[in-house]
């Protein structure tokens, strides 16, 4: 019988499942909302900033052989200039605009007030 589980990696150790991870955000990323069509080329590309990073983070989420799903994250410090969007775009992050807003999280029983930050820029 197959078996659901999930498993953490840290920077190259995620390296034997980059082509896996890309195809599966190829997959997920074509369909709506996002409705993006997307490049193995450009995914790895892309991903190859998780593994480059000892203090990234990769969580596969696993069905017999098969990922089925995929987190990363990556200190901003440790993100390549391409993807701190907002800086890059000359916005700067507002501390002091914060919006809360109350949302049951997957597996949760009960709602917790969770805090999305601003982030904004002069127009010239």
């Amino acid at each position: 019988m197959d078996e659901f589980r999930i498993t953490t990696y840290t920077g190259k150790s995620a390296q034997p499942f980059l082509g896996e991870i890309a195809r599966l955000r190829i997959a997920v990323f074509r369909e709506f909302p996002y409705l993006y069509d997307g490049t193995l080329e450009y995914e790895m590309d892309y991903l190859e900033e998780y593994v480059s990073s000892e203090r990234s983070l990769i969580v596969l989420a696993e069905y017999g052989d098969e990922i089925v799903g995929a987190s990363t994250g990556i200190p901003l410090a440790d993100a390549d200039e391409d993807y701190i969007f907002w800086q890059k775009h000359g916005y700067a992050l507002q501390e002091s605009i914060i919006a809360r807003y109350p949302w049951r999280q997957v597996g949760e029983t009960r709602e917790d007030l969770h805090e999305l930050v601003f982030w904004l820029r002069e127009i010239s």
